[in-house]
């Protein structure tokens, strides 16, 4: 190889080297950068959310970028609409004190945690990636929408005012409604159930248990009692 291209092949390997680890420093600092000014918040897309509805509410032009919200102001937002947003994490949701509403759904989200919202009635986390979810201390909490997501077992014993759960399209295992005596809905098809306690559920009026389509999998119910409306396998 002559020397004029042997210089050349060094200078390209040097140019890319030094282009990558630029690149590298700068999407760091973009995220510093993109960093919520409130620091209850760790998500920048979700904050957006947050500040956006509040303007929405009260006629205010706060700057999401620059503007750190009050907990009192944080306080007064009582429903919170964020579908199709890449958020990552919902971090900050516990100063909504007041919230009575929530939608996240058709998003990125691996892990929601509400359990300091005492005043929420209805979540829905709809298309996510969820792997965990703690609705426990959400006290008030009536409807619950989580399908299509990955969670493998989820804890709902502590929302004994539950009248509406959707679970489908996830990988339960198992799922425990024992202490979920006003549930009127019930939607749980495309798990991995394989049994399913509704003695307690005497108000259940509708349901959908199904297994997986194409492995033909067969339900055992641990108690039937007929009280089914209707039944898909």
């Amino acid at each position: 190889m002559k020397i004029n291209e042997k210089w050349t092949l060094f200078l390209i390997a040097t140019f890319v080297t030094f282009f990558g680890i630029a690149d590298t420093l700068l999407k760091g600092t973009q995220s510093l950068e993109n960093a919520p000014v409130n620091e209850a918040f760790d998500d920048i897309n979700f904050y957006k959310c947050v500040v956006d509805k509040y303007n929405n509410d009260n006629g205010t032009e706060y700057d999401y970028l620059s503007y750190s919200m009050t907990n009192e102001e944080l306080a007064t937002i009582k429903n919170l609409y964020c579908q199709t947003n890449n958020m990552v994490t919902t971090k900050g949701i516990e100063l909504l004190t007041n919230l009575k509403y929530a939608d996240f759904s058709w998003g990125t989200l691996t892990t929601v945690d509400v359990s300091k919202n005492k005043l929420l009635t209805e979540l829905r986390v709809v298309d996510n990636q969820l792997t965990s979810i703690n609705v426990n201390g959400a006290s008030a909490l009536e409807k619950l929408l989580v399908t299509k997501n990955q969670l493998s077992s989820i804890d709902v014993s502590d929302n004994l005012l539950l009248t509406s759960l959707s679970v489908s399209e996830n990988n339960l295992n198992s799922l425990d409604l024992t202490n979920n005596l006003e549930l009127l809905e019930l939607s749980a098809y495309d798990n991995k159930l394989t049994g399913l306690d509704l003695t307690n559920n005497l108000k259940l009026s509708s349901n959908v248990i199904k297994s997986p389509f194409k492995k033909k999998r067969k339900l055992y119910f641990l108690n039937y009692y007929n009280r089914y409306k209707y039944l898909v396998l």
